[in-house]
């Protein structure tokens, strides 16, 4: 079963992926990468949600990508 998820809006070039290859982690901003952080949580192993301090999503980061 496929699940259809709606991607948060973001502002005109927030989109930012980045590869750390010494670390292995994938990060996906959905908000500038300076944009400061209240907390986060691992959703499943190897997948860290970041929240900006409004409770939005701010990043995903994809541990071992």
């Amino acid at each position: 079963m496929v699940k259809e998820m709606k991607m948060p809006e973001t502002a005109k070039g927030a989109l930012k992926m980045e590869y750390e290859p010494e670390v292995d982690i994938l990060t996906i901003y959905f908000k500038s990468p300076e944009t400061a952080l209240s907390h986060s949580g691992e959703v499943e192993p190897g997948v860290i949600l970041n929240y900006a301090e409004d409770g939005s999503l701010s990043s995903v980061e994809v541990l071992d990508a």
